[in-house]
């Protein structure tokens, strides 16, 4: 499930909420239809109307989840007995490996946060991984990974190639253009 959250950047009620019938192809894309959660015990609609998505999956996740159910029916994430998995007691579980592994504060929602950064790191628009993730509003995505926006370093030996023609040049300023105000008489 870890997988699937971290590569699609779905929320644990998302994941809960997949079927087998979700997963479908695209053109030559494998995708993920997320039109559902589970939460406390109940199945019902994404949080937002754009919380209704379809999401590329890459091809190493689409072939594992075809090999392990493509012709299945149900919820991809189960018990034994087939009934949909609690998100409390998954959150114990990972809780306890995250300790286990001295990595504190680890969630759920950190997969969804890694993905996030991840597609901004790897040049994704704002509004790209506001749809991916089913952001209602790009400016959410934009406060939430402002931090990653804000950490990057960017290559600037491009602005060399302008030359020095720009900074040899008189600055352009209002009163090149004969827009600035008259000068008051002192007399």
């Amino acid at each position: 499930m870890s997988t699937v959250m971290a590569q699609t950047g779905c929320r644990i009620s998302e994941a809960l909420g997949l079927e087998w019938r979700d997963l479908g192809l695209h053109g030559d894309a494998t995708t993920l239809r997320i039109e559902r959660q589970w939460y406390r015990g109940k199945l019902k609609a994404p949080k937002t109307e754009a919380g209704a998505r379809t999401v590329d999956l890459p091809a190493g996740l689409a072939r594992r989840l075809w090999d392990l159910g493509g012709d299945a029916t149900g919820p991809i994430f189960h018990t034994r007995t087939g009934a949909r998995l609690s998100d409390r007691n998954l959150a114990r579980v990972l809780e306890a490996a995250a300790e286990r592994a001295s990595v504190p504060g680890v969630t759920h929602h950190s997969f969804r946060h890694t993905h996030g950064s991840i597609l901004l790191d790897e040049g994704w628009t704002v509004a790209e991984v506001a749809e991916r993730l089913g952001h209602a509003d790009p400016a959410i995505t934009a406060r939430v990974y402002s931090h990653r926006m804000r950490d990057r370093r960017r290559e600037l030996s491009f602005l060399d190639e302008l030359g020095n023609g720009w900074a040899t040049r008189q600055p352009e300023t209002a009163a090149n253009h004969g827009l600035a105000p008259e000068a008051e008489s002192a007399d």
